[in-house]
């Protein structure tokens, strides 16, 4: 039985083809057979399948190499406009950064097989979901992607060590200064509307997504590593993910329930969720499988 095929956002590949005619590509050589010309791309809610995705990948990689293929990604981090909305809407870089990566988790068949941020730091083991076609362009323009997020705040280019392969690949990140910037505050209002146009793009379950991810940075940023890992490793729903990590870290379920302003019995309904995903059935049990998955 075949995985059912990833489907990708036009707009970010539109962003890529765009870039790609800056960096002086053909725009209507880089699609030639594709079954989308550059203006579909950029039609709110328009999507393509992932293996069209890596053909537009490798055809920019092919063309300009590596370097290239990274001068790429560091376009489409500075220039996407959900990356510039989130952050004038997200006044901490560190805050933007972790959300638009995780961003990136949802609209492509991504694997994260670490993710953790340590101040201005990053270590990311970042792999394909099973049946994805391999994309070694696609890599190279992520390392080119982490490189510039640090330019939506007008900072230099981030640090990046990358080790990149046709179906994932190991990067290490310093990202420099991530204070907040000097600048006026954006209205309330004017940021939720920016947000929303931005969005608009996805339908309604990727804009739940997304916001949930936002969310998730805002109320617990020491925690939303491990939260993802495990939604990625152990096919846990985000609330799932939020018990079992809180579980790991020794509350009690009352506990649970009060910081997440859950009912005792919806943590209860949870919790037995948890132990038949995971084939676990008891909470000591679960807890151990916890620290393991996270490395702990």
């Amino acid at each position: 039985m075949h995985e059912p095929e990833h489907l990708v956002w036009g707009f970010f590949v539109h962003q890529a083809v765009t870039s790609a005619q800056a960096h002086g590509l053909d725009g209507h050589r880089l699609l030639h057979g594709l079954p989308f010309d550059h203006d579909d791309l950029a039609c709110p809610g328009y999507r393509l399948r992932w293996r069209e995705v890596v053909q537009v990948a490798s055809r920019i990689h092919a063309h300009l190499g590596d370097g290239g293929a990274e001068d790429v990604g560091a376009h489409i981090a500075e220039s996407t406009p959900l990356h510039r909305t989130l952050t004038e809407t997200l006044s901490k870089p560190a805050t933007a950064y972790r959300v638009i990566i995780s961003l990136w988790g949802l609209v492509c068949p991504l694997r994260f097989e670490r993710f953790e941020v340590s101040g201005s730091s990053l270590s990311w083991i970042v792999g394909l979901t099973p049946g994805a076609a391999p994309s070694l362009g696609t890599f190279h323009m992520i390392t080119g992607a982490l490189r510039g997020l640090p330019r939506l705040y007008g900072r230099p280019d981030a640090l990046v060590s990358s080790e990149v392969r046709e179906d994932g690949g190991i990067y290490e990140v310093h990202f420099g200064d991530t204070e907040p910037p000097r600048r006026e505050g954006v209205a309330a209002r004017h940021a939720a509307t920016s947000l929303l146009e931005a969005l608009s793009a996805f339908d309604r379950e990727a804009r739940g997504a997304i916001l949930a991810q936002i969310l998730d940075l805002l109320e617990e940023p020491d925690r939303r590593s491990a939260t993802l890992l495990l939604q990625e490793r152990l096919g846990l729903t985000r609330t799932e993910a939020r018990v079992a990590t809180r579980l790991a870290d020794g509350h009690a379920l009352a506990a649970i329930a009060a910081e997440l302003n859950i009912a005792d019995a919806t943590v209860r309904t949870h919790l037995r969720n948890i132990f038949r995903k995971t084939s676990t059935g008891r909470q000591a049990e679960l807890v151990a499988l916890v620290h393991r998955t996270l490395g702990g």
